[in-house]
């Protein structure tokens, strides 16, 4: 009866964790849903703006929107183990190409913000999207915690390296591994190194963090692990 009783429990458990996962996910793709409906409107709206330095202002403030919601939906697929990727070999080239334009940088500061010195025969076996996301999250990592606002990203054997200028972290590298870094800190990562980190091991691939403190140089290094 005893043991009756405690498998019982143990079912009832999981069901409510069962349940509370779901309405997270329909919580999360609703909102996701009706977000994009208004962000559509304001995009149309913005094309009859008569003033051609606003016009093209709030167009891209709407692109952003809609482009951080579809990284919203990516990231909730990945998290909630719900997202088949599609693996396949692709040109680094490519893919820099695209996580670039996700950064939605202003077209006359690209070349200043991002420095790219690449093997036009590096190629991977990644899912493009999601290799193109955490590729994005770490540049703008970069930029935004670097002392001179660059980041440079280069290759070497069977590694993606990005690097930046920047003064010591606070705190251990793991921590900004975590979903969200403390609040109590003036330059937290909130989810981006997080969201890397989980997109690195659906690949296989290995993510490295060095800082070589004479120079006040960050590096994160994605490594194909050896066939």
């Amino acid at each position: 009866d005893e043991i009756a009783e405690v498998a019982n429990e143990f079912n009832e458990a999981v069901i409510k964790i069962s349940s509370l996962m779901n309405s997270r996910q329909l919580f999360l793709r609703t909102i996701m849903h009706e977000l994009k409906t208004p962000i559509g409107k304001g995009r149309i709206v913005s094309e009859m703006i008569e003033d051609p330095k606003a016009k093209k202002r709030l167009i891209t403030i709407f692109e952003r929107l809609e482009i951080l919601i579809n990284e919203f939906s990516k990231i909730e697929q990945l998290v909630s183990k719900s997202y088949t990727p599609n693996f396949r070999e692709y040109n680094l080239v490519h893919i820099m190409e695209h996580s670039i334009d996700l950064l939605m940088l202003e077209r006359d500061k690209r070349d200043q913000n991002v420095v790219v010195d690449i093997d036009s025969g590096f190629s991977i076996r990644a899912d493009f999207e999601l290799i193109a996301l955490a590729m994005k999250n770490l540049m703008d990592n970069a930029i935004k915690h670097s002392l001179d606002k660059k980041v440079e990203v280069r290759t070497e054997k069977n590694t993606i390296i990005f690097e930046n200028l920047g003064e010591k972290l606070p705190l251990s590298i793991d921590e900004y591994f975590k979903p969200f870094v403390s609040g109590n800190l003036k330059k937290g990562l909130g989810l981006g190194l997080y969201i890397v980190k989980n997109i690195v091991q659906l690949h296989n691939f290995e993510l490295v963090y060095k800082y070589i403190e004479e120079n006040k140089i960050h590096q994160f290094i994605i490594k194909k692990k050896d066939k």
